[in-house]
């Protein structure tokens, strides 16, 4: 369920809106100040903010500067909310990072249509990180490969050696061991090459995990 997060300080306002939203399945969230909102933020991290621009303290404005300031949430879009609708208002919020921009009074519909808009661009940012930390997932198991593969190579070659030679039983049997453990992770870290290229799974809740099950 996506969270929004609702920042006015007009509580009719808040609750028409959330109201509205909550209709719509979403999980919703208030805050009447920018104070309020920066520390909602970072506490419930939401997948969408519709923020007021003229807010006593620290306006709508200030809080995208802030955000922009915090790399980890600078891919959450937020919607501006305002009565001001001309044109260098607006200018000013899409300059400070603002995604979308609604003028009151609003209709419920169009609302709901850009709500709906930039959620699905939310989702699809949390699409791109996943693949692009698979991506380097897949980049370091490579590195680990190539530098285990050589020295594991010696072992099994060395191994081989030795056990052609004339040896006690048990010093054989050793060996032995050594030699299928060392085969064994050389099948293993061969393995890694193909994780670039990994499928992917989905689990509970639309986590997706990296399947090490390759043949």
């Amino acid at each position: 369920m996506s969270k929004i997060l609702i920042v006015d300080d007009d509580e009719s306002i808040r609750k028409a809106i959330a109201y509205k939203l909550k209709k719509n399945n979403y999980e919703v969230f208030s805050a009447s100040n920018g104070i309020e909102a920066l520390i909602k933020i970072r506490e419930i991290n939401p997948d969408l903010i519709i923020l007021d621009v003229i807010m006593p303290g620290i306006n709508g404005y200030e809080v995208l500067e802030k955000l922009n300031d915090a790399q980890e949430l600078l891919s959450i879009p937020v919607m501006m909310l305002t009565g001001q609708g001309e044109l260098k208002d607006k200018i000013k919020g899409f300059e400070k990072g603002a995604y979308d921009y609604l003028s009151k009074p609003f209709d419920h519909r169009e609302l709901s249509i850009r709500v709906e808009a930039l959620l699905r661009l939310r989702n699809l940012q949390k699409e791109l990180i996943k693949t692009e930390r698979l991506s380097v997932v897949g980049k370091i198991a490579l590195n680990i490969k190539q530098e285990i593969e050589k020295p594991l190579n010696s072992i099994i070659n060395l191994s081989e050696s030795l056990l052609l030679q004339d040896i006690s039983p048990s010093l054989k049997k050793r060996l032995n061991h050594i030699l299928e453990s060392s085969c064994r992770i050389r099948r293993i870290i061969q393995k890694f090459e193909k994780l670039q290229d990994t499928p992917v799974k989905n689990y509970l809740d639309g986590i997706k995990m990296i399947d090490l099950n390759l043949d």
